[in-house]
């Protein structure tokens, strides 16, 4: 079997951070692990090759690159004499190329996330914002009635697909996202953080939760120590995070650290009592499931995507969206137990190890492709 898998940039795996990245990447050396042969089209990429898998690059067409990216694609391939079984891509604007479908082999596209998340990242006080999450909601609802399947990251995505664009039940599959163990992983080290925020910070992410947890805990914990990490300072509240930290006194007590690479990342988690994540949508996180991979509890919120990765009372908590008062009070909880957050560590760990691999992804994959030959 041979996938042609089209990418929107491709980063080389040593500066992989959280992006689709840290999805596609995995992906791939897995397949290759369980024989399949792939070729890459990318618009983007540091790199010519990964692990002797050819990397080809899409020139970009303008106008309107964004629609026209797919066609673009399709005249690579029928230059190439390379035969392939599968195309799949991760991006719709790759969805051009499906009005060429009838002279191409069966076309994949894994969608990151629900319909009703998407429309609801919209920030009207970007215009560009605006106009590049309309394009790929537009062309994400169109391709996905073309497509010969659809493949979402979490049982909750595939949900809200369905009861949104009424979609046939049948050509949307589930294959989670996963964790690589071998680069998250248990270390033994001082837990000298109580409590980690780990992601971007854009509303959706509710940063600014975090601070208000964070200083509600400092009156009955004066010293307790908070990073989040992940941040740019081009993120859309990183000017008013830093502005509440500074205005609450709090700069003793939370650290702010932009990303850093994955091995690093390991680190801050293994030294995380807690991993707080007060997201209002999610499709399926790939920071819960690297703290549990690291035997790290989780505290995050009761919606559709994280319903599937954090078990209640197992792996940690989930609270109610929005409420500060839940958080704070299972934070407070847990952090005043030590034997409770080693246990449920300990039970996340084995979840990740028995359902979240890449392995056990990537052998779901190839029941999909298989279903489509």
């Amino acid at each position: 079997m041979h996938i042609t898998r089209l990418c929107d940039d491709f980063h080389a795996p040593q500066n992989m951070k959280q992006d689709l990245s840290t999805h596609i990447i995995p992906l791939i050396l897995a397949l290759k692990k369980e024989g399949i042969n792939q070729t890459i089209y990318t618009m983007k990429s540091e790199i010519t090759e990964l692990d002797n898998i050819k990397i080809n690059k899409i020139p970009q067409e303008r106008p309107f690159s964004f629609f026209r990216t797919g066609l673009s694609t399709y005249k690579l391939l029928k230059k190439s004499k390379e035969k392939t079984d599968i195309i799949h891509y991760q991006n719709p604007r790759f969805s051009s190329i499906l009005l060429k479908k009838k002279e191409l082999p069966p076309i994949v596209m894994t969608i990151h996330d629900s319909p009703k998340n998407v429309l609801k990242s919209i920030n009207l006080k970007n215009p560009t914002n605006t106009k590049q999450t309309l394009y790929y909601y537009t062309l994400a609802r169109w391709s996905s009635k073309k497509l010969d399947a659809l493949i979402c990251v979490s049982p909750g995505v595939r949900e809200e697909i369905i009861k949104h664009w009424n979609i046939p039940e049948d050509k949307i599959h589930v294959a989670t996202t996963a964790v690589d163990t071998n680069i998250f992983y248990a270390e033994k080290t001082k837990k000298d953080i109580d409590i980690l925020f780990a992601g971007r910070l854009v509303e959706k992410k509710r940063p600014l939760d975090f601070i208000k947890t964070t200083k509600r805990l400092k009156k009955t914990i004066p010293n307790i120590k908070a990073v989040m990490i992940g941040a740019s300072r081009k993120d859309p509240l990183y000017k008013e995070v830093t502005s509440k930290i500074k205005s609450n006194n709090l700069e003793n007590n939370i650290k702010i650290i932009e990303s850093v690479p994955q091995d690093k990342l390991r680190t801050y988690y293994n030294k995380s009592k807690i991993l707080i994540l007060p997201s209002t949508t999610e499709s399926a996180p790939k920071v819960t499931l690297e703290a549990m991979s690291c035997k790290t509890p989780v505290i995050t919120t009761k919606i559709s995507g994280n319903k599937n990765i954090t078990i209640e009372g197992k792996t940690g908590y989930l609270i109610p969206p929005k409420n500060i008062e839940e958080l704070t009070k299972k934070t407070y909880e847990l952090l005043q137990d030590k034997d409770l957050r080693e246990k449920m560590g300990s039970y996340a760990s084995k979840r990740i190890k028995k359902q979240f691999t890449w392995e056990a992804t990537a052998k779901k994959h190839i029941e999909i492709y298989n279903s489509l030959l």
